[in-house]
């Protein structure tokens, strides 16, 4: 066959083992058949190292000259064994087995036949006889695979440019920024925003006017109440908002009502808009922050976030403050540190407060990578604060038989059961007959009445409320309600008809103190229990006499089991846990979650061991809790208890309150700020990155979730935190602590409140994300949460995908891609495809050629866009701001296979 340098060698050893093995076989009756397969093995393994170690360049042979001249070979450099299996593979099984042929008759004896097989084809086989005698020997090829070309692509896929992204801006309020008219600014909106939509959200105190450049937005009047937000639609004064580079827009908000609603609890106004620009030009490590101008009374609760470790701080100060008219000292701090106090100024200040004075007052390793709460403020203004209570309470108390029954039994000892005539005391003049318990001998002194102690209880929770002025107490007292005529019996007649709604008393929402002592000193045990009665009576007079500006509570006390349903209430379920449904028990259930389901709080007290506490259990919701009290002590302890969490919950803390002529307006100027410069904790913009600004879905409690995508890194990240008059207290993402108010001390009251809490990027991970936001007004006393907080982020996502796999094909394709902000394109991918083959990329079908390498990675591209997975890409952008690199690959190790290649010998 002609072989150069040294395969001669190799050839002449096998030419002389064919000599060998010819004599082999003339003297086989000399030899085993160990020997035989010995023999054959050495020919077997001979021919596959000659075929998988010799070069096309070293072989002189007719054929391979002329597969070569036709370009069927194409790589000199292959072996003669990679060559003949790429033929095979790519279907070209007649040269395949002729270059084999060729290759291997002139140096294999004619004595002894074998066969070359690919994957089990055979690909030539000498054969005339059969022998007992079977040897094998096997190599493998890489980078080929029978019915796979060994040549393919890869491709990658960027963005030069977007036709649009959106995005958002937002203008922010302080925890609590008042009291006054406040105005706020944002700057540095793109040149080409399009503003598509505009809303501003907040707590607000009063009613107010919105006006943007100074031109007038509209007026609002706020709904929502105490650690609440209400939120308006405003894009229909998008045309006011100017754009552009150092552009600056100021949003002013001016107040209609008294100086003490004149506030703002958190918020913002968001600007959703669209723009072309692959990222914000923000000077990533520095920050100038902006304080709102506020014009009436300086008092600022907010916080600002440091996202780094904190290099350096400076702080302008412009205000105005008139002490020759009083002598309150006002000061700014950061965390509990006060860096300025003034406490004599008579005109309009500007103060400057370096780095240097800062840095010798902070610890500024504990204001790195955290929000520091910020307060700007008077001091020592007891005499014109005062904790205004927004609770509205209804005391829904048991006054069915037990309750005549003694502490120390439970079974009516010494009581009779008795009919009396009596007058409705919610129907002027209508007279009835109704049963009760009456007593005919005392209690001991150690085991008082029931309704005695529950008396007692129930004048030490208005004691306890009325702490804070501004709360309010209503009541109600529930036995049972029958139809006429349901128990006929002598004295009574015909008239019998047990309270109305099974409401034996109540009194209406008051302040009065001594109005409510006389009305529980007047209570008196009837018969029945009625508990759903008692609770659908405390939604009726909250839903007609409070509003959603204040904190409506229900406390229910038993001693006993519901016995009697409401038509209210429906069919229900076994809502108790009890095994039944649809009894007085569930109703009563029922009728907690339905004052629940209005936002009102369910506390529940089971008092006595007649008290079926499953119910009780069930029945606390909406923050409320369940108590168990089984004796005087107790039931005080436990009315005690609940009265202070509602007070606590619905202190309105942060307030000024004007009497007379205390304190005169004062003015911080909107061009105050604060400038930190940080090292940031995430990297800077990456080459062919883009930015976006999301906001979560509001959470529905102080716990919520999210998802974030794994196409996404999020780079900046904050939670809002609607605490109103308290205090944003802790966040915590994925268990991790974001933010913590009593690091920074124990009286929150001197503390500012954040709006915002920065949350760490390294706290997030991909998938569902766990949130929990917490207010209070001091440790361990923690209020309600908000229901509209919510996670604001800015996250980064790819524009760019890498070399994929490698692909047969590099056709291309005509993609259909639409996008997230309702528009679609067609685009050819490469451009100038001309082809008829059509792709997909939309929310009703995600279609492509998986053997195509340009078709791979536009999916790979279109899919890392998508980061809510709903078959719509987040960036519009069109057929020029497509690129991409293609490579061709032939060859290459490891692409398919490997490939299995086998000779099988035999005499």
């Amino acid at each position: 066959m002609g072989l150069k340098k040294g395969y001669y060698f190799s050839v002449d050893a096998i030419l002389g083992l064919s000599i060998v093995l010819v004599g082999i076989l003339i003297m086989g009756s000399f030899y085993s058949n160990q020997q035989e397969t010995t023999h054959l093995t050495y020919v077997a393994d001979d021919l596959i190292e000659v075929l998988s170690t010799v070069q096309i360049s070293d072989v002189n042979n007719t054929y391979v000259q002329e597969l070569i001249a036709t370009g069927h070979i194409t790589n000199t450099n292959s072996s003669l064994l990679e060559q003949i299996t790429k033929l095979w593979v790519e279907g070209k099984h007649t040269r395949a087995s002729e270059m084999a042929r060729n290759i291997t008759e002139q140096i294999i004896p004619d004595n002894i036949m074998f066969s070359i097989l690919v994957d089990g084809g055979v690909v030539y086989e000498r054969t005339n006889t059969s022998s007992n005698v079977l040897v094998l020997s096997k190599e493998l090829v890489s980078g080929m695979e029978t019915g796979k070309a060994p040549k393919g692509s890869t491709a990658r896929m960027y963005l030069t440019g977007i036709k649009s992204k959106e995005t958002n801006a937002y203008v922010y309020f302080g925890g609590f920024t008042g009291q006054g008219n406040v105005t706020m600014s944002i700057t540095d909106l793109p040149s080409d925003a399009n503003i598509t939509e505009m809303e501003i959200e907040g707590d607000f105190g009063a009613s107010f006017w919105l006006e943007i450049n100074e031109q007038l937005c509209g007026s609002f009047v706020p709904v929502a109440g105490e650690l609440a937000a209400d939120a308006w639609d405003i894009t229909s004064c998008n045309n006011l908002v100017d754009v552009g580079s150092n552009v600056q827009n100021n949003f002013s908000i001016s107040f209609t009502g008294e100086m003490e609603e004149k506030y703002i609890g958190g918020g913002f106004i968001r600007m959703k808009y669209t723009t072309e620009t692959l990222y914000e030009n923000k000077t990533l490590g520095n920050q100038k922050i902006y304080l709102p101008g506020i014009d009436g009374i300086i008092n600022l609760f907010s916080g600002i976030n440091i996202p780094g470790t904190l290099n350096q701080m400076n702080l302008h100060l412009h205000y105005f403050s008139n002490h020759s008219d009083f002598s309150v000292p006002l000061f700014f701090s950061f965390g509990d540190v006060q860096v300025y106090n003034d406490t004599n100024s008579t005109t309009p200040q500007t103060i400057d407060i370096d780095d240097a004075q800062l840095s010798s007052l902070l610890d500024y390793g504990e204001l790195s990578n955290t929000t520091v709460p910020i307060r700007f403020g008077f001091s020592n203004v007891s005499y014109l604060t005062e904790f205004v209570g927004l609770a509205d309470v209804m005391l829904v108390s048991d006054l069915s038989g037990s309750m005549e029954f003694c502490m120390n039994r439970n079974d009516g000892y010494e009581t009779d059961w008795v009919w009396t005539n009596f007058n409705f005391p919610d129907q002027s003049g209508a007279a009835a007959c109704g049963r009760k318990w009456e007593r005919d001998g005392n209690c001991p002194s150690n085991a008082p009445r029931r309704i005695d102690v529950a008396k007692n209880a129930s004048k030490a929770f208005v004691e306890a409320l009325f702490n804070t002025t501004g709360n309010r107490i209503g009541t109600a007292e529930y036995s049972a309600f029958y139809s006429s005529g349901t128990y006929v019996q002598q004295p009574c007649g015909t008239n019998i008809q047990e309270f109305p709604g099974g409401i034996v008393t109540q009194e209406s929402l008051t302040t009065d103190q001594i109005v409510l002592e006389n009305h529980i000193d007047d209570m008196a045990v009837w018969y029945g229990t009625c508990i759903c009665c008692g609770v659908n009576r405390g939604m009726q007079v909250l839903q007609a006499n409070s509003n959603a500006s204040r904190i409506g509570s229900i406390v229910v006390m038993t001693d006993g089991d519901a016995n009697q349903e409401c038509p209210e209430q429906g069919n229900t379920g076994d809502l108790d846990g009890d095994g039944s449904s649809d009894t007085a028990r569930d109703d009563a259930v029922q009728a907690a979650l339905d004052a629940c389901a209005l936002n009102y709080s369910v506390y529940t007290v089971g008092f006595g061991p007649g008290a079926y506490n499953g119910t009780m259990i069930a029945m606390a919701c909406n923050g409320g809790s369940y108590y168990s009290a089984s004796d005087m002590d107790t039931l005080i302890d436990a009315y005690t208890a609940i009265a202070n969490q509602i007070r606590v919950a619905t202190m309105q803390a942060q307030t000024i309150v004007v009497s007379g002529n205390n304190i005169t307006s004062s003015q911080i100027y909107p061009d105050s700020y604060i400038e930190i410069n940080y090292t940031p904790t995430y990297n800077p913009v990456e080459f062919g990155e883009i930015s976006v600004t999301l906001q979560s879905d509001q959470f529905p409690n102080c716990s919520g979730s999210w998802y974030i995508s794994d196409d996404l890194t999020i780079v900046d990240s904050s939670a809002t935190s609607y605490s109103a008059q308290h205090w944003t207290d802790l966040v915590r993402v994925n268990n991790q602590t974001s933010f913590n108010l009593s690091y920074f001390g124990t009286d929150y009251t001197s503390l500012g409140d954040p709006y915002l809490a920065y949350v760490k990027p390294e706290s997030f991970i991909t998938g569902i994300n766990n949130i929990t936001i917490v207010s209070a007004d001091e440790i361990a006393n923690d209020t309600f949460c908000s229901t509209n907080n919510s996670l604001i982020y800015t996250a980064m996502a790819k524009s760019s995908v890498s070399y994929g796999t490698v692909l047969e094909r590099e056709e291309g394709c005509n993609w259909f891609v639409e996008f997230e902000d309702g528009g679609n394109a067609t685009l050819a991918v490469p451009q100038g495809y001309a082809g008829n083959k059509t792709c997909s990329y939309t929310g009703s079908s995600i279609s492509y050629d998986t053997d195509d390498s340009y078709d791979d990675a536009m999916y790979r591209l279109l899919e890392g866009l998508d980061f809510d997975d709903d078959g719509r890409t987040y960036f519009n952008f069109d057929q020029s701001d497509i690129g991409f690199n293609v490579i061709t690959i032939s060859e290459v190790p490891y692409m398919w296979g490997p490939t299995g290649v086998e000779v099988r010998t035999w005499q």
